[in-house]
């Protein structure tokens, strides 16, 4: 049986990763969630760069949006 994840799913657990400052960890599961076949909304993207630079990694957060403007999920 496959089970899909609901963004927000992805949302809350990425979310709280970044809030314990795991951030390696939130990448991994924003990868798996870019891996599955479903197209996401630009503002889960957004809101996933906004955590990990709320946890004061700023550089990260940087290079996690251009990885992801390469991967022409996010435009701006």
């Amino acid at each position: 049986i496959k089970h899909r994840i609901r963004d927000n799913c992805y949302r809350f657990i990425i979310h709280r990763l970044c809030k314990k400052k795991k951030v390696d960890t939130a990448i991994q599961v924003l990868e798996m969630m870019m891996s599955n076949k479903r197209k996401h909304h630009a503002t889960l993207y957004s809101s996933i760069i906004e955590g990990v630079a709320a946890t004061g990694l700023i550089e990260e957060a940087e290079m996690l949006r251009q990885k992801l403007r390469e991967r022409k999920v996010l435009r701006v």
